[in-house]
């Protein structure tokens, strides 16, 4: 299945309320969204994926216990979709307090106390995504 080049520029989200910029692929099968914060651009001109970022795990509320989510190796780069749709949360990483509001999401590198745990409160439903960097 080949993909078309770039065709619309939105902004988009899963649930397409938040505004955060995206390239949009469109092929004859589906529609292919790759939010902008995660493309550079590389000599060629061409968009590939942000390097350093290789997902390794992904998490979510039903495999934490008691708040807490243990990813297998410490972390120092994360990203979390707070998909609780009425309750803000607060996602501690390496001892650093991220607040993530409802619908919305967090990525970057977390620098802290290597720890590979995240406690949550306040949101109830939840991706959590461990890469390497």
């Amino acid at each position: 299945m080949a993909i078309s080049l770039p065709t619309i520029l939105r902004w988009f989200t899963k649930d397409y309320t938040n505004k955060i910029p995206a390239i949009v692929y469109t092929d004859p099968n589906s529609v292919i969204a790759v939010p902008t914060t995660e493309l550079v651009m590389d000599a060629a001109g061409a968009l590939t994926p942000k390097p350093g970022d290789t997902l390794q795990e992904v998490l979510t509320e039903k495999d934490a216990t008691d708040g807490v989510l243990a990813f297998s190796k410490t972390i120092s780069s994360i990203s979390i979709l707070n998909t609780d749709t009425s309750n803000n949360g607060i996602f501690t990483v390496n001892g650093i307090d991220i607040p993530v509001p409802s619908n919305l999401s967090f990525k970057d590198s977390v620098g802290g106390t290597p720890s590979n745990t995240v406690t949550i409160t306040g949101a109830t439903t939840y991706i959590v995504s461990r890469y390497s960097s």
